[in-house]
């Protein structure tokens, strides 16, 4: 009894420690593809707030759907080649099928968060 329960909480907290690891790579992972752009001049008019919805079924984002408020912005983001460099939830041991990225950006500094579905 004592040991199934001893397991249980070593298994959700391994979880815990997965969602987190992914949860700030990903997030590092999308503020270094916008800073890189950012350092190469590329978006001077592109500051402004975004989301990008994206899907997983079989490993790296299959789908990719942006929404910003600024056009260049919404454009740096639809790079399907820089969100593939972006880690997939799999490959952390996660089941989350969609993972909702907030994407902002000032004219000095990229700010990213995301919400696991």
């Amino acid at each position: 009894m004592v040991s199934q329960a001893f397991a249980r909480s070593a298994y959700m907290q391994q979880g815990m420690y997965r969602s987190r690891s992914y949860a700030e790579v990903a997030a590092l992972a999308v503020r270094k593809m916008l800073e890189g752009k950012l350092a190469a001049g590329e978006l001077a008019e592109s500051a402004g707030t975004a989301k990008v919805e994206a899907s997983y079924d079989g490993g790296a984002g299959s789908r990719i759907t942006v929404t910003a408020d600024n056009e260049g912005l919404q454009q740096l983001l639809e790079d399907r080649k820089a969100w593939s460099l972006v880690p997939a939830p799999g490959q952390y041991q996660l089941y989350y099928r969609k993972v909702t990225f907030q994407v902002s950006l000032n004219h000095d500094a990229v700010r990213v968060g995301l919400s696991p579905q």
